[in-house]
């Protein structure tokens, strides 16, 4: 459940700096890095995996250890990452 945790982030990453990325090469003014970090570890996206794991049908294999995993990941989040954007906010200077 923690890689499984580590890879969202890791994902949620390289989509937020090629995506944000992308936008800044179009525009004058751009989202700075220190914006896309917290973007980064702020994505506390949990809601949606939760209802899409809870409306899997009975027939689906391993529907019980995806359940799982997916709650896991969304209490692992809200609790780590929540607790740690304080530090975040003030290491990257959004924040004084």
């Amino acid at each position: 459940m923690a890689l499984a945790a580590v890879l969202v982030v890791v994902v949620r990453a390289i989509a937020v700096y090629a995506v944000v990325g992308a936008l800044n090469a179009t525009t004058d003014e751009g989202v700075p890095y220190s914006y896309q970090h917290v973007m980064v570890w702020g994505g506390l996206h949990t809601v949606v995996p939760v209802a899409l794991v809870l409306s899997l049908p009975e027939n689906v294999p391993f529907r019980h250890d995806l359940r799982v995993m997916v709650f896991g990941i969304a209490v692992l989040g809200t609790v780590v990452q929540g607790l740690l954007m304080p530090f975040v906010l003030h290491k990257t200077g959004v924040v004084g």
